[in-house]
């Protein structure tokens, strides 16, 4: 059987077309009452019980080693505070190879629990299933806390300014780092790759708690938390979800010089 390469997906989440089309309709359709209009972007879920405060989760799903495994646990924080809500517990699914060794999901699992002390987490439920033919392992993690915690969203409006907190591609630049390593450190000099090698991954260099702790204190009441797709995916959802257009001046973008060599030395975008 031939597969035209045009009905194969890209990596990744698939594009917000297909979202809507085959995942939100499908859901609207058959569950009746979900979907409503709510602030934060299709990574996010409310709910409520009989008590008067709603429950958020915020999920993550990335592919790769202990990298990704700290990305995906700040990355579902990140995206649960920018909705208004401090993480209170993490569920972490692993997803992995049966051919790999019990040591590695140790080592993915020390820097899921590195990263959830670091944000201060106390309640963490992890799981972990083999199958075969798996090239990358698989993270997926939800972050759960109360709604309005951190602050109540609201939507964005028209003539309001975007602002960014932190780096573009500071994640994406680490994982082509470390993927790559032996062949970047033949073109760069190691001591101008050291920010990049040497960053704690764990901690501050990924989590934009502190940012949003920040922000809503200044009276921020629309946020969102850059993740796959970069920046330009971030503003086109901030945007759609506002029900309005955009414009960003990439010259305004903030980037580290080693991102973008990095980037540059493997022709990929920096910024989506």
């Amino acid at each position: 059987m031939n597969i035209r390469s045009w009905d194969m997906l890209d990596y990744g989440k698939v594009t917000d077309t297909i979202y809507k089309r085959s995942v939100k309709k499908v859901i609207e359709r058959n569950v009746p009452g979900a979907g409503g209009d709510r602030i934060g972007g299709r990574d996010i879920l409310y709910f409520a019980a009989d008590s008067d405060k709603a429950m958020l989760t915020a999920s993550a799903t990335l592919t790769g080693n202990q990298l990704a495994a700290a990305g995906a646990v700040h990355l579902a924080v990140n995206r649960l505070a920018a909705a208004g809500a401090y993480a209170l517990a993490v569920n972490i699914q692993l997803i992995v190879s049966a051919e790999l060794p019990e040591k590695s999901i140790k080592a993915l699992m020390g820097s899921v629990s590195e990263s959830c002390g670091k944000l201060h987490i106390t309640s963490v439920q992890a799981d972990v299933a083999a199958v075969p033919g798996l090239t990358e392992t698989v993270i997926t993690a939800t972050a759960i806390g109360e709604a309005g915690g951190l602050f109540e969203p609201e939507k964005a409006e028209a003539d309001q300014d975007i602002i960014m907190a932190g780096y573009a591609g500071d994640y994406g630049a680490a994982k082509l780092a470390f993927a790559g390593q032996a062949e970047l450190e033949r073109h760069f000099n190691p001591v101008f790759l050291s920010p990049v090698m040497e960053a704690d991954y764990t901690g501050d260099t990924i989590s934009a708690v502190s940012a949003v702790k920040a922000a809503a204190a200044a009276g921020v009441r629309s946020m969102y938390a850059c993740g796959e797709g970069g920046v330009y995916t971030a503003v086109w959802e901030l945007a759609e979800n506002a029900g309005l257009g955009a414009r960003i001046q990439l010259k305004e973008v903030p980037l580290r010089q080693e991102t973008v060599e990095i980037c540059d030395y493997f022709n990929i975008s920096h910024i989506s």
